[in-house]
């Protein structure tokens, strides 16, 4: 045996020891990183969920950014060609896919939330394979006394209250969560939680929100919207200018009759609205105008709103939609832009994929004593983007076509989109028919038997019966 090196010791005993600090700002469980403060606490999951549920430009973009993660295929990819890789496969496929006490598409959806809040948390479940319970939780569809799963149970973001680390605050032991019922707070051990972020920078437990660059120019955008509501509703353009004697307006005075005063002033400023005070009643010593700002000076809160949304779609990088509006700008353009969000898509539906794999497929095969060496993965499919080019086409000529989509394939790729991989595909005999109809004459218009008889003998003209126009009847009688 070779003679040891005398530095070996020293250099084992420092190996793995992290001297070092993330660099997060943590404060009583709570992360304090964003410097905009909307953004701080539980006042940043409820300005993203009124983005999104609020602002049309945003709301219709996560529609099709959930729409477009949630058409991919999941599947069980064993570790390789052998009997037993296969078995455990299997084994997985069932938890996943097949005895979940919901379905695993809404597994899906719940993680993709982290794009939107910029993290998802997800506990998962377990029960014992015995067949059939009455308990919802218990029950299998197996009975070989494997442990298997029960449900993966989201957690809200609104609920998690901290983020409890260790004395060095590097790892974390374990999240609080708060009941908005009982309002009681749990903390859940992390090790028994999955985690989700999305863009996550030094160790950031809640992610970066997908939407992020959008809060600037929403704010600007609702306070325009507000500002824009509240010169309707009043009615005028301007400044409310109420005079009174200094004795009254002084914020130190003491006398009653001057504080009521006071109070009627503010109460006026702040709820004058056009339809419900037509007149204002004061006394004399009290004057009540308005100082007008004048027709240059008012901003047309149409363009604000209007450049606010284009800076949202910018920040999106889903201004594609828009590029119809726009001439001299190429197909390739529009194509490269499409593949970035198919990208984006991709990079969250990684995401999913690292922490199954690396987290509950592991924990399941532990739980039950099976070989990890023989681990499956879980994968999805490709994101098709012929589909997503057919999408924005379809959009962009909307009003053109009649909201029906010029090519078979198109179609198809739409109603599978909106409606479903399981919708039945439409034959190109069924589409031509259609595309007859569209095209019948407009001198049916008016009549409905008439239009009706004219659609039937487009579709099939070999045995339609002729179609007499009234009209040219009478002329033909009258002569």
């Amino acid at each position: 045996m070779s003679k040891r090196n005398r530095t070996s010791y020293k250099t084992k005993k420092t190996v793995g020891e992290e001297l070092g600090y993330t660099g997060i700002a943590i404060s009583n469980g709570k992360v304090r990183e964003e410097s905009i403060i909307p953004l701080r606490g539980p006042k940043k999951i409820k300005l993203l969920e009124e983005m999104v549920k609020f602002d049309s430009t945003i709301g219709a973009f996560n529609n099709m950014y959930q729409s477009t993660a949630s058409s991919v295929k999941w599947s069980i990819k064993p570790k390789d060609d052998t009997a037993e890789a296969k078995k455990i496969a299997d084994f997985i496929d069932q938890c996943l896919f097949q005895d979940l006490n919901h379905s695993f598409q809404e597994v899906i959806a719940n993680a993709l939330t982290a794009s939107q809040y910029g993290f998802a948390i997800i506990e998962p479940v377990y029960k014992v394979r015995n067949g059939e319970n009455k308990d919802k939780d218990k029950s299998s569809k197996f009975d070989d006394g494997l442990i298997g799963l029960a449900k993966l149970a989201s957690r809200y973001q609104g609920s998690i209250t901290k983020w409890n680390y260790d004395e060095n605050y590097r790892n974390i032991i374990s999240v609080s969560q708060k009941d908005p019922n009982k309002f009681e707070e749990k903390e859940i051990p992390y090790e028994k939680l999955l985690h989700f972020k999305h863009r996550s920078f030094n160790n950031n437990p809640e992610g970066v929100s997908l939407y992020l660059n959008c809060v600037t120019p929403y704010l600007k955008k609702k306070r325009t919207s507000l500002n824009e509501d509240i010169r309707y509703e009043r009615g005028f353009d301007g400044l409310l200018d109420i005079q009174a004697p200094a004795p009254i307006l002084d914020p130190t005075t003491k006398n009653p009759a001057y504080l009521q005063t006071q109070k009627w002033i503010k109460d006026t400023a702040q709820n004058i609205r056009a339809g419900t005070d037509v007149a204002i009643a004061h006394p004399e010593y009290i004057k009540v105008g308005i100082i007008s700002s004048g027709a240059g000076n008012i901003p047309d809160a149409d363009k604000i709103i209007a450049r606010e949304d284009r800076n949202i779609s910018v920040a999106l990088l889903s201004d594609f939609f828009l590029t119809a509006q726009k001439s001299g700008i190429s197909g390739s353009f529009s194509q490269s832009k499409i593949k970035i969000f198919t990208n984006l898509v991709k990079e969250m539906l990684d995401e999913i994929k690292r922490v199954i794999n690396f987290k509950l497929i592991p924990t399941l095969l532990e739980k039950n004593l099976i070989d990890l060496s023989l681990m499956p993965t879980i994968e999805f499919s490709e994101i098709g983007d012929l589909d997503l080019t057919n999408l924005m086409l379809f959009i962009q000529s909307a009003d053109k076509s009649g909201l029906v989509p010029p090519t078979l394939g198109m179609c198809n790729a739409i109603l599978k989109r909106l409606l479903g991989n399981d919708t039945p595909t439409i034959t190109q005999e069924e589409f031509d028919n259609y595309q007859r109809r569209r095209e019948v004459n407009t001198w049916a218009y008016g009549s409905e038997e008439l239009a009706e008889k004219t659609a039937d003998s487009a579709v099939n003209p070999d045995e339609a019966e002729p179609i007499e126009d009234d009209e040219q009847k009478k002329e033909d009688e009258d002569k």
